[in-house]
Parts: C-alpha cells; structure tokens; sequence
C-alpha cells in the first residue's frame, strides 16, 4: 500500500500577520478611546450642562472621538518611528566615520 504524502502546511506570510496585528491593536485603541470619551463627555457634561444639551451633539463627539483618536496616535507612532530611526542612523553614521578616521 503506497503511503500518502502530506503538503505541509504553510507559515501565515507576514502580510497576514501584520494585519492581523494592526487589526487586533486598533480594536484594542479602539474600546480604550471609546471609554477615554465616554469619560471627557460625562466630565464635560457636569461642568458645562448645557455643551451637550443636544443628544445629536453627544452622539458626533462618542462615535467620531475614538476614531479621531486612533488617527492621532497612529500619527504620533509614525513621528517617534520616524524620529528614532532619523537619531539611530546618525548615530550608526558618527560611530563609522570615528572608526575610519581612526583606523
């Protein structure tokens, strides 16, 4: 009796792990940001009673707040990914010209 070949199973790519990454961590700021504004809403609310006297009002600030958020924090990840690696190849550039000159 011939033996059966199994077709190994393939390694998810890394496509599919990024986005499932990525996907996982924005439902993660998500439910964080929405319970951030829950909170700002009913602080604004007690200060300023009559801010969000229109429920329509309350209504824009909890659904577009936390997607307002998720934007800004992934613009500030991008700007300190940014930052870092700009300072990490002028360090690696300095550390090589000091090895040259040196040598």
């Amino acid at each position: 009796m011939a033996r059966k070949k199994y077709r190994r199973r393939a390694r998810a790519s890394g496509a599919t792990t990024f986005v499932i990454r990525v996907g996982a961590l924005c439902c993660g700021l998500l439910l964080i940001n929405a319970i951030l504004c829950q909170f700002l809403c009913a602080l604004l609310n007690n200060a300023f009673p009559t801010l969000f006297s229109d429920l329509r009002a309350l209504q824009a600030v909890m659904y577009f707040g936390p997607i307002l958020l998720i934007g800004i924090e992934f613009w500030i990840y991008d700007r300190r990914v940014d930052y870092l690696s700009r300072h990490q190849e002028s360090t690696v550039n300095e550390n090589d010209q000091s090895t040259t000159a040196n040598g």
